[in-house]
């Protein structure tokens, strides 16, 4: 990739900057002026006459307040670059934009040609780095903007790149500009014009968009790059980018994930074993068989029923037995997640043939004698053709494979061919009693749980932490079965260690405050351990499970309005939004039949909760272009509104059906889209309506093909068949 060009910097400066020994500067310090809202209480850039939230005149004499901003100097060569001719020259890059300020006094010339080998170091990838794609350029009198055309997953990576490199240099640079520095990375998607050489151009209008951020010390990413990352990394949402005055989100990278099924498998057992002898001993058995000929075996039980801790005290009652096991996850049904709780993931980690073979390299190196794949009834299509590759590369090898998945994963393990079969029963009474007496010191409770246990060692495990809890002492309304007992036991958090919180923070002293931080931080660890919780899939059927998510979003909320008030605010994490939507996107169907016969005689309140659950859902559908079915959640969301919620529940619903095949194209509103010489970050959602704008003004049916294919990647049929036709007007002679 070339240089980034500005072709509008003001030719006034092509001397630069000189220090004292007349030698020529590469950066240069502009004044970045804040004038200060006394109403909002807010700093604004002083391009701001009013305050763009309360609409406050500044004032005559406004309180202002100046940065110093460090800039590229500008290059009097590109002040005589010509804007390229015709629609066509565009390209669309991923780009992180670099913004660097200094919190004191303007710094010398002398200082500033010291930091710029500094800042060379940081901007300039180590030569050594393969992985380098694009190009940090210069944009004269904004910053730096680092582009990348293979898209928005490089980069990331790159962007993760630089603010690693500035992070190690800042010390270094405070030092020689005499002052703390604020920095702020914007991560995004644009689609800029390209000049006769084929590089990208930035020109004046569109740099200032492009740098109109403030810094924050983080690197966030836009909603387009959060969402194309969102499988890799876990992100915390971050309001804090300024555009005209408004605060949109950006998504802070805070780490990559680790597989919450992973650390499931290795947690210690809370609970003592009890029952299940004969499971053991068939167990025992399989493995004898398994010594003279290779052997499958399926084992199937109900959520709860103690599948995996049946595994795990098997092989404790084997320690030299050489097991490898791995376990699929309700929110990661996938090949990649699936294979690294069994290797260290190779660098194509998407390869089902990399993974076979590393897969099979750890067996021989370990001599495996047993492998244990659990939770397979959340595998896709993908992960089960995976697994059934796997198990044929290992058929000729003396070996144990357990199969493990509750009674809605059947057809997953007849594709995989076992040879045995077998189904765990509920716990008989006399375990169930064993169990609970250890559990329950009320004869009385536990005689309730055991009756309503159904034979489910979960439901009695849940159901004394709730007894726990809430204090019950065997009168009054109990939880009847699984998810209800889950449900209360998330409920309690909200309606009584929170609202205890709430009532404590206006009078609390020092002493309250600190306990007051401390059951912050427990019901902040109590949501993440219950988030674990689910996600091992150990709680039944999805759309149950969905309930549940949503509810402790609900609750993660008030939380973080609590960590507000008490005065140590903390971004909300992203992980329980990302959990509830992978979890809709792969049940929408059954979600949408739950949603609908609530939906038949509701509640003022379940009408409530029904409009926000449906919302939610369509969100989800809508961000994977699935817009058929994001229509029907959408009419069920409208039905569900108050009146005072239907206007825009109509509107959305109208705009995606106007996504689907057939739907009428309103050129009109094309062409009075967004000028990209000015605005030019598009997301997938606005790409294909930014070719069609090209196309109708230019007449160009190159522009309306792309617009077509823009289209088709987001399962946008009305737009594709349109633009289609277009081109083909177009292209006519």
């Amino acid at each position: 990739m070339g240089k980034i060009r500005n072709p509008l910097a003001d030719p006034s400066f092509a001397r630069g900057n000189v220090d004292a020994g007349g030698r020529r500067l590469d950066v240069r310090a502009v004044a970045y002026t804040f004038r200060y809202c006394e109403t909002c209480r807010r700093e604004w850039p002083a391009r701001h006459q009013s305050c763009p939230l309360c609409v406050r005149w500044l004032g005559d004499r406004p309180q202002e307040r100046t940065e110093w901003q460090i800039v590229p100097e500008r290059v009097h060569a590109n002040a005589s670059t010509e804007i390229p001719p015709g629609p066509d020259a565009r390209v669309l890059v991923g780009a992180s934009a670099l913004v660097l300020r200094v919190l004191s006094v303007r710094p010398p010339d002398a200082a500033l040609f010291r930091a710029t080998p500094v800042l060379r170091t940081v901007l300039c990838a180590p030569a050594s780095s393969s992985e380098v794609t694009g190009a940090l350029c210069p944009i004269a009198g904004q910053g730096w903007l680092f582009a990348t055309t293979p898209g928005l997953r490089r980069a990331f990576l790159d962007a993760l790149a630089l603010e690693q490199r500035l992070r190690m240099a800042l010390p270094q640079l405070a030092a020689i500009l005499g002052g703390r520095i604020r920095f702020g990375i914007w991560l995004d998607q644009y689609l800029l014009p390209r000049d006769a050489a084929g590089e990208p151009t930035v020109f004046l209008t569109a740099s200032h968009a492009l740098f109109d951020f403030e810094p924050d010390d983080l690197l966030l990413s836009s909603e387009e790059a959060y969402q194309t990352n969102r499988h890799f990394e876990n992100f915390v949402c971050i309001p804090r980018r300024l555009l005209n005055g408004e605060e949109t989100h950006g998504y802070r990278f805070l780490s990559h994930k680790r597989p919450s099924a992973q650390d499931h498998v290795l947690s210690a057992d809370a609970t003592p074993f009890v029952g299940r002898g004969q499971d053991l001993a068939f167990l025992d058995s399989c493995l004898e068989t398994s010594r003279i000929t290779p052997l499958r075996v399926a084992l199937i039980a109900e959520a709860g029923s103690g599948k995996t801790r049946l595994i795990r005290e098997w092989r404790r009652r084997h320690p030299d037995l050489r097991v490898l096991g791995a376990s699929f996850s309700l929110f990661g049904g996938g090949m990649a997640e699936f294979a690294a709780g069994l290797v260290e993931l190779p660098a194509n980690p998407r390869d089902p043939t990399s993974l076979c073979v590393a897969i099979l390299d750890r067996i021989a190196v370990e001599r495996t004698e047993v492998l244990a794949l659990d939770d397979l009834h959340w595998a896709d299509a993908e992960s089960v053709a995976f697994v059934s590759a796997l198990l044929e590369s290992t058929t000729a090898h003396e070996r144990l494979v357990l199969l493990l998945a509750r009674p809605s994963g059947r057809a997953v393990l007849e594709s995989l061919a076992p040879e045995i079969e077998r189904t765990l029963v509920p716990l008989p009474v006399p375990s169930l009693q064993d169990l609970a007496q250890q559990l329950i010191p009320s004869a009385s409770v536990a005689a309730i749980a055991i009756a309503r246990s159904g034979g489910n060692p979960l439901f009695l495990e849940q159901f004394a932490a709730w007894t726990m809890e809430s204090g019950y002492a065997g009168e009054g309304e109990a939880p009847l079965n699984l998810h209800q007992v889950i449900a209360a036991r998330i409920g309690l958090l909200s309606r009584v260690r929170l609202a205890a919180v709430r009532r404590a923070l206006p009078r609390g002293g020092t002493g309250q405050r600190e306990a007051i931080q401390r059951e912050l931080d427990s019901l902040e660890s109590e949501i993440g351990l219950w988030l674990d919780r689910l996600e091992t899939a150990d709680y039944g059927d999805r759309r149950e499970v969905a309930r549940h998510l949503i509810e402790l979003e609900r609750v993660d909320f008030e939380l973080f309005i609590a960590r507000t008030l008490a005065g140590r605010p903390r971004p909300r994490s992203g992980r329980l939004s990302e959990a509830i939507e992978r979890l809709l996107s792969g049940s929408a169907d059954s979600i949408l039949a739950d949603l609908t016969a609530r939906a038949r005689q509701p509640s003022s309140a379940e009408r409530a909760e029904i409009y926000r659950e449906a919302e939610r859902a369509a969100n989800v559908l809508m961000q994977h272009f699935r817009w058929s079915v994001a229509r029907d959640f959408l009419a069920l969301a409208r039905d569900a509104a108050e009146p005072w919620q239907r206007p825009e529940a109509t509107d959305r619903l109208r705009r995606c059906e106007s996504r689907l095949s057939g739907a009428a194209i309103n050129e009109a509103a094309i062409l009075a889209g967004k000028d990209l010489d000015e605005t030019p970050a598009v997301g997938a959602l606005q790409l294909p309506a930014a070719w069609a704008r090209l196309g109708l003004l230019y007449g160009s049916a190159s522009c309306f093909r792309r617009a077509a294919e823009a289209a088709e990647a987001i399962e946008d049929q009305a737009l594709a068949a349109w633009a289609r036709e277009k081109a083909r007007h177009a292209a006519r002679p």
